[in-house]
């Protein structure tokens, strides 16, 4: 049996430093030879090659870890069986380290470092890069927010017939454009909203959910957590996307994508989840019922975060969406 056999997945906490900062602690998930670094509202921040860390032993068991490309994160470490599991990982991908190997990834790093210095030098320059932002039109971030949902959406058919009564309501509740809503089938993300206000609602969303409070629920985080200048933000910070946006005006693939995935890595802040907590309040839905959907899907760390936002308590309320019309709108999602 192998490290990687005997140690599947492992979740412990630990502390995570970057740069200058303060250690704060973070959850550290181990598998697939990896080690995924979350926030306490396992919101991702890094991921680790174990086989490409350097690995100090400390005097009092613990062990602190940084990535060989040296830049300036730490995590210490002193869960017993974390520890276990990242010493013999790390043991067995050494031992079969060659010297080809060693040199292909000081190679690597090489070309990694000069790119991370062109960058620096090109975001040395934001007075440019803040004009070339504020010169795309609104037509061309109208355009890109259509491209991002589409390779989002990517072959996921949207739900026509579902009806939108229970969508209204819930639309209503959180004071949302119902028209912006859209059920996707066959699609496996989680709901995402788009700079320009439109939102991808999976069905399975609203398939295994006991109650039109979780979707609703769901919703008011994402929308919580979404920033509308974030477009504007991520091409400024690009500098060649601004550049080549000013320049022909039409956004590509790249541009979609660039944005896509600065979405998927929004992190929920302490400020996001006020947001959240205000929202679900002002539409006076309690957020335990999400909190329980999401133990069901194994963000237990999350779930518990979620439970402590509920302001509604064990006060009655109205649902978000009558019983016959979240009936329904269920019943649309999972025909064919």
């Amino acid at each position: 049996m192998t490290a990687l056999d005997q140690f599947s997945r492992i979740e412990a906490i630990a502390q995570w430093s970057q740069g200058d900062a303060p250690a704060r602690e973070v959850v550290v998930k181990f598998g697939d030879a990896r080690l995924t670094i979350c926030d306490m509202a396992d919101a991702p921040l890094t991921q680790w090659s174990i086989a490409a860390i350097l690995m100090r032993e400390e005097p009092d068991g613990k062990i602190t870890l940084s990535p060989e490309d040296g830049f300036g994160e730490t995590l210490s470490v002193e869960n017993g069986v974390l520890v276990e599991a990242i010493r013999k990982v790390h043991a067995g991908s050494n031992g079969t380290d060659t010297s080809a190997r060693r040199w292909g990834r000081r190679g690597l790093w090489t070309l990694g470092a000069a790119a991370v210095l062109a960058a620096m030098i090109w975001l040395s320059l934001p007075a440019l890069t803040a004009a070339l932002t504020a010169r795309i039109p609104p037509q061309t971030w109208e355009r890109l927010s259509t491209l991002v949902l589409a390779q989002e959406r990517g072959g996921a058919r949207i739900c026509a017939r579902a009806p939108d009564r229970a969508l209204r309501q819930i639309a209503t509740r959180l004071s949302l454009d119902p028209a912006r809503l859209m059920v996707a089938q066959g699609y496996g993300g989680q709901v995402f909203v788009v700079p320009d206000g439109r939102v991808l609602i999976p069905s399975s969303l609203l398939i295994q959910s006991n109650s039109p409070d979780v979707p609703a629920a769901a919703l008011a985080e994402a929308i919580s957590r979404t920033d509308l200048k974030l477009p504007r933000t991520v091409a400024r910070d690009m500098g060649w996307m601004a550049l080549r946006l000013v320049l022909n005006g039409t956004p590509g693939p790249q541009d979609a994508e660039m944005l896509r995935t600065a979405l998927h890595t929004l992190p929920q802040s302490e400020e996001s989840d006020a947001r959240f907590a205000t929202m679900m309040e002002t539409a006076g839905l309690p957020t335990t019922p999400y909190a329980d959907f999401l133990i069901g899907q194994g963000r237990d760390l999350r779930a518990q975060t979620v439970a402590s936002l509920d302001r509604i308590g064990a006060a009655a309320y109205q649902p978000a969406a009558r019983d016959n019309d979240w009936v329904a709108l269920q019943a649309a999602c999972t025909a064919p």
